[in-house]
């Protein structure tokens, strides 16, 4: 049964202990899993259902009272109209368990009615939980399409127990990445029955999936080049193949889907601002001519190497891919380079206070790929328990360091490498830790692109 079944026990593993400690080490009982940027995604729907107020006007009249309760937050538009900094897409996602919250809460439990009382703060940390896990059965299913049912349990072994995955899946819930995962997989999963089986319900649900992945988070439209391209037949060229595409008839309904779903978006956008579109992040921007993907790589205040070094094994990867699947090892690797480059322009390349490159999760179901290819090279060598060694240790150290982290050691954007090696496997801080961490410095980075002036930590 252990080797029939391998994928499936690890499955099983895996769902019992994410929502063990999601319901031990998420704040849910402090009251803070719905804060910081969770709020901005999350507030659509108690502005909607408690507030019955879908366009914001009860937030002028008491704008300082919800910011200081870390509430509501959004910005005036130069129409007049509230607009929160972040889309609907997550709200969206999240509105049945939050229908099921706002029920508890009316009906049996003692807590106030305001969207942000502990059953809410509760009912999103099992959101949260549920697309976790849901992606890594979706992503199980893709998987064994190409590689074995030994080899992919592995894989989401190793994904979800050795990436940051795990800390925002558990430990901060709320955060949109384990939902961007869970869309990614899905769209993965589905994608080659939609264009083979060209059915009206595959059609209506890939719409949705891209259209709430677009919606959550604009760059993820770059997704829609590995997910479709890595699928393409032997033998068929890339312009015949996206040709094959572009002529079925399915492909209006997904597309009709998908503008439903972005419908009340829009709808929201033209009421508050007098425009369709909106860009609601203001002075917040990309720069193109000073990108820094070194660091989102390689630093120690986020790198995704340093912080989750699983992905240098998937990385890695990408040689035993090539050999397999030459096209789906191609569109990767260019993926990366223009996703990479994208992600790390954006002014705040560090995005914010996190453990490691939290938006790096988004990626994590396209990059199970070679890192299952890797696992299935290593299952075929003779001293493959040696080889093991590597990512048994950056499991270990991954859990280890979402405690530090959980318990403050890691600081949320202000470290360095020597603050990293002072305080790495450590269960305290050393003395004179504190002293080595610097700062980002906002400021600038906003204003130019780079940081100019270096801070010790305050």
């Amino acid at each position: 049964m252990l080797k029939r079944h391998f994928s499936l026990i690890c499955l099983i593993f895996i769902t019992l202990f994410y929502f063990y400690e999601g319901h031990q080490k998420s704040r849910w009982r402090e009251n803070r899993v719905i804060i910081n940027d969770v709020v901005i995604y999350y507030s659509y729907l108690p502005a909607t259902f408690i507030k019955k107020d879908p366009l914001w006007n009860f937030y002028e009249k008491n704008e300082k009272e919800y910011n200081q309760k870390g509430q509501y937050w959004a910005f005036k538009s130069p129409q007049g109209g509230y607009i929160p900094k972040m889309s609907m897409g997550k709200a969206m996602m999240d509105l049945p368990f939050f229908l099921i919250a706002d029920w508890y809460t009316q009906f049996i439990s003692n807590s106030p009615r305001d969207g942000f009382s502990r059953p809410y703060q509760y009912i999103i940390t099992w959101s949260t939980l549920i697309y976790s896990v849901l992606g890594l059965l979706l992503l199980r299913g893709w998987l064994r399409r190409f590689f074995d049912d030994k080899t992919t349990g592995w894989t989401l072994l190793a994904l979800a127990l050795g990436t940051n995955l795990f800390f925002y899946a558990t430990h901060e819930t709320g955060m949109s990445h384990p939902h961007n995962f869970f869309l990614l997989a899905a769209a993965l999963y589905i994608f080659p029955l939609w264009y083979n089986k060209r059915s009206f319900i595959l059609s209506v649900c890939f719409g949705i999936i891209i259209g709430l992945l677009i919606l959550i988070r604009p760059i993820n439209i770059l997704l829609l080049f590995p997910i479709v391209f890595m699928h393409r037949p032997k033998g068929m060229g890339a312009i015949p193949y996206l040709q094959s595409i572009l002529s079925l008839k399915q492909l209006l309904i997904s597309i009709a889907a998908a503008i439903i779903i972005w419908t009340p978006q829009l709808i929201f956008w033209k009421m508050q601002s007098g425009n369709w579109l909106y860009y609601s992040y203001g002075n917040e921007s990309f720069f193109w001519l000073k990108p820094h993907v070194f660091e989102g790589l390689f630093s120690f205040r986020k790198g995704w190497f340093i912080y989750t070094p699983m992905m240098l094994l998937a990385i890695l990867g990408l040689i035993p891919l090539y050999r397999k699947n030459k096209n789906s090892a191609r569109i990767l690797l260019l993926f990366l380079c223009v996703f990479l480059y994208v992600t790390f322009s954006w002014w705040c390349w560090w995005y914010g206070g996190s453990f490691g490159a939290r938006t790096l999760i988004d990626i994590l179901p396209l990059m199970a790929f070679p890192l299952a290819a890797g696992f299935e090279w290593v299952s075929r060598q003779k001293k493959r328990w040696i080889l093991f060694i590597a990512p048994v240790f950056f499991v270990y150290l991954n859990n280890y360091q979402s405690w530090q982290y959980s318990q403050g050691f890691i600081h949320f954007d202000s470290m360095t490498y020597e603050g990293y090696t002072t305080i790495f496997l450590k269960d305290h801080t050393p003395i004179g830790y504190w002293e080595k961490l610097i700062t980002p410095d906002y400021e600038n980075s906003q204003k130019f692109g780079e940081e100019r002036n270096s801070m010790p930590l305050q």
